[in-house]
């Protein structure tokens, strides 16, 4: 699940830079509405990017634990981890 969601957040900053790039020639072309649109996708793409990376933050911080082997100690603040 964190690997599909890393390539989420790689698709869709390398989208939001093809629609920057886009936008640019858009305006060297004088077209200016698509231009416009060309921006508005890109800061779509970018704002899409930035939930989930911050929904993966999230998730690391309350979901991931380590996991101990029978033959290992319990790792210290294991005890308060499982409390939570």
């Amino acid at each position: 699940m964190e690997g599909a969601l890393w390539a989420a957040i790689r698709a869709l900053a390398d989208r939001a830079a093809l629609l920057q790039r886009m936008a640019q020639q858009a305006d060297k072309r004088g077209q200016p509405r698509s231009a416009r649109r060309f921006r508005r996708q890109s800061q779509a793409a970018s704002e899409q990017a930035e939930i989930v990376g911050q929904a993966l933050a999230g998730a690391a911080g309350t979901t991931l634990r380590r996991v101990v082997d029978s033959d290992e100690e319990e790792p210290v603040g294991a005890s308060e981890q499982g409390a939570a």
